[in-house]
């Protein structure tokens, strides 16, 4: 009888081991977790074992240093020093110039009892599609900037009669400069007749 509910009990938490990496290894997300006495590597999703060269199973027992570089952990370590002092959450953007990549990296702390912090969480999320979006964004603005300032006709862009902007020639004209006269009411530079 104990043996057979000693078994159920090991299948029942190997099932659920099971399940969670299952959901681990598919969410859209890197996940890791390292524990704070050797900042060693205690789980990795397979995205995030893969991102830094391993399996689920060679990052185990890695040093928050070894899977990241010595130079990436000098980078990060004022985060993790944040985290583990004021005992928050912590996130932050990296660039991983090597790959082209851009993540966003969230580090929990694991908090037990009286709120020692014993691990880390560390989310990661790659948002480089919104930062080559961002920036795509600002390069059309600057074209833009350039076709306005290149035109010798004056442009003014307002919003209910508030300047927003305005190009070079138009505040030539009116004996100003861009930055004067962007928050002004349009029809301040119109004839009262």
């Amino acid at each position: 009888s104990d043996t057979t509910e000693a078994s159920l009990a090991v299948q029942a938490a190997q099932a659920e081991g099971q399940r969670f990496r299952l959901l681990a290894d598919n969410v859209p997300a890197l996940i890791a977790y390292y524990q704070r006495s050797d900042f060693t590597c205690v789980y990795a999703n397979s995205q995030y074992a893969r991102t830094f060269n391993h399996d689920a199973q060679s990052i185990v027992g890695l040093t928050f240093a070894q899977v990241i570089g010595e130079e990436a952990a000098r980078l990060i370590q004022p985060h993790v020093d944040v985290m583990l002092s004021e005992r928050r959450t912590v996130s932050y953007v990296r660039h991983l110039e090597d790959r082209g990549r851009w993540m966003e990296v969230s580090l929990l702390p694991h908090q037990i009892g009286n709120g020692t912090v014993v691990g880390c969480f560390v989310l990661i999320s790659d948002i480089t599609r919104h930062r080559q979006s961002e920036i795509a964004a600002r390069e059309s603005e600057e074209r833009l900037s350039k076709f306005m300032d290149a035109s010798l006709e004056g442009i003014a862009f307002h919003r209910n009669g508030i300047i927003t902007d305005v190009n070079g020639p138009m505040a030539a004209m009116i004996g100003s400069t861009p930055e004067r006269l962007r928050g002004r009411f349009v029809l301040d530079f119109v004839a009262p007749e």
